[in-house]
């Protein structure tokens, strides 16, 4: 399978360098096309926009930036794959949900805390609320994501599965220099995704952070489930 994987685009409107950018990255796919790339899907992996508190700032992304992509890529929506990243996180719901980020960032990294609250449903609706900007543009690329932790991109046709992973939500409000090393996720959740691959589909995973970015612990559970169901 051909694929366009594009990460860290971190769109704005107006900025002179994302408009170069953009015109840059245009051209050259329309060359590539003409060259013979004929790509099955468009995969983003995290920080799609810069601010996502910005007013409208998805539906400029989809308007300004991906619609026009799809049209280059000759794909259709449903040809698209997303995965969050920590510039898909709203600063202002987080700040909104203050108590259960604090909570977040101070026991979070006990994995009973974690799958406790995925139990509770307060986890589940913090790590929903906090990128609902994300959410919701997925809802019309892809498929939505009816959990806000993972979502599994299903192609038949290709005997293909991508197990995205939202890495994102355990960040913190001072940046990734902070955090890497400290993000967590509920390993439960991650089993369930893989688990609820089709059986015999090859298994591809992303998620916006790499393994060495969460607590060792962290890692240290994931890494097995990852590699097991991948490849």
């Amino acid at each position: 399978m051909d694929l366009v994987h594009i990460s860290d685009l971190h769109y704005a409107d107006g900025e002179p360098f994302q408009i170069a950018l953009t015109d840059a990255l245009f051209k050259d796919l329309e060359q590539q096309m003409k060259g013979g790339l004929s790509p099955e899907v468009l995969v983003f992996s995290g920080d799609l926009v810069n601010k996502p508190d910005d007013k409208d700032i998805y539906a400029s992304f989809e308007d300004r930036f991906l619609k026009p992509l799809l049209s280059i890529l000759e794909l259709s929506p449903d040809q698209v794959i997303f995965c969050p990243g920590n510039h898909d996180l709203s600063f202002e719901a987080i700040k909104a949900r203050g108590m259960l980020y604090d909570a977040l960032q101070t026991s979070g990294k006990k994995p009973d805390y974690l799958a406790e609250q995925c139990r509770k449903g307060e986890l589940t609706e913090y790590a929903r609320a906090i990128s609902a900007g994300f959410f919701e543009l997925c809802s019309r690329y892809g498929g939505a994501w009816s959990n806000p932790f993972w979502h599994v991109y299903d192609f038949p046709a290709s005997n293909l599965a991508f197990v995205a992973l939202n890495s994102a939500f355990s960040c913190s409000l001072k940046g990734s220099a902070d955090d890497r090393g400290k993000l967590v996720y509920p390993v439960d959740q991650a089993l369930a995704a893989f688990q609820s691959v089709t059986r015999g589909r090859y298994v591809l995973s992303l998620a916006h952070h790499p393994l060495t970015d969460f607590t060792e612990a962290t890692a240290r559970a994931l890494l097995p489930i990852v590699e097991k169901r991948t490849g």
